[in-house]
């Protein structure tokens, strides 16, 4: 490698990481009693338009979507249980706090800070997925999951602009993780 081009990389690095989007960093499912539950940590690189629709008190909405799937040697996988989780981000511009909202269980979480509403925001916690009865023991099952901000749930001026805008495709890839009943 060319020592011309080293400097060039150090430049490129930090491009790359601020790109917008969500990783999901990890995920663990574990049984308690009858149940599974999922936790994991997701990290979240808003683009400068999102950053801008928030802090002009648009509300972004992120789904965390699950699905458990029965593997088959001969057929099609199938979907044995889904699951969502409803997670929104507000910017109170007269308190100038970050609010971030469980709209499943309707907790709610007030921050001084972008960055410390996001780290809460990528934090799952005790998801349930499935119960244990309705998995097969001998069958092989999978895990995915997938974080994505909401767009359907922008207002109809800005959700237009997010459908054909790459700024506004926050989404991870599918996380795949097996599951053993």
């Amino acid at each position: 490698m060319s020592y011309k081009l080293l400097p060039l990389l150090f430049f490129a690095v930090p491009a790359l990481a601020a790109a917008p989007g969500i990783t999901i960093e990890w995920v663990s499912l574990r049984a308690e009693k009858n149940l599974f539950l999922m936790e994991g940590e997701t990290r979240y690189n808003f683009s400068d338009e999102a950053l801008e629709a928030l802090s002009s008190g648009v509300p972004l909405n992120f789904m965390i979507e699950i699905e458990v799937r029965q593997l088959r040697n001969y057929f099609w996988d199938t979907t044995v249980a889904e699951a969502r989780e409803n997670l929104r981000l507000e910017h109170h511009a007269l308190t100038d706090q970050y609010l971030v909202v469980n709209l499943n269980t309707d907790t709610q979480r007030s921050f001084r800070t972008i960055e410390d509403a996001a780290r809460v925001l990528g934090r799952v916690e005790q998801i349930p997925i499935i119960e244990k009865q309705f998995l097969d023991p001998k069958a092989s099952y999978q895990v995915r999951i997938r974080v994505r901000l909401d767009t359907e749930s922008l207002p109809p001026p800005l959700r237009l602009v997010a459908h054909f805008s790459s700024q506004w495709w926050l989404s991870s890839p599918w996380y795949e993780l097996e599951l053993r009943p």
